[in-house]
């Protein structure tokens, strides 16, 4: 006998078939969004914004991410390319990678780069 209301293709197709999973999508919809207009709201790397608004924006986000319990990790915002040629030890490539791949400018990617300690850098796991 068939279920009222619950379409048989629902389950096959993924869709959510209870109301808190259809929370669960809304808020994860919502929370990409608010992702999206954040990165909107960052500013350009070429902009005029004083030291000081940045330190309060950088402020801000580190807030953010501590609220959140995530730890920033540098390497994890590096193309795997980016993240070959520093573990390699060729720290041009490296910057070269990450500017190709993210649109960076040279000094923002050399300080990236550069702000990368290289003794944590292990793509291959425990020798």
């Amino acid at each position: 006998m068939p279920l009222q209301g619950l379409d048989p293709f629902d389950a096959l197709l993924g869709h959510p078939d209870d109301e808190a999973e259809v929370r669960q999508t809304d808020r994860m919809a919502r929370l990409r969004a608010k992702h999206a207009l954040l990165l909107r709201q960052l500013p350009a790397p070429n902009s005029a914004y004083s030291d000081a608004e940045l330190e309060r924006l950088e402020a801000r986000l580190d807030a953010t991410l501590e609220a959140l319990h995530v730890a920033f990790d540098p390497k994890a915002v590096l193309p795997a390319d980016a993240l070959r040629a520093l573990s390699s030890g060729n720290e041009i490539e490296a910057v070269w990678c990450y500017r190709r791949a993210t649109g960076a400018s040279l000094r923002e990617a050399l300080r990236l780069i550069r702000s990368i300690d290289r003794t944590t850098l292990n793509l291959y796991g425990p020798n």
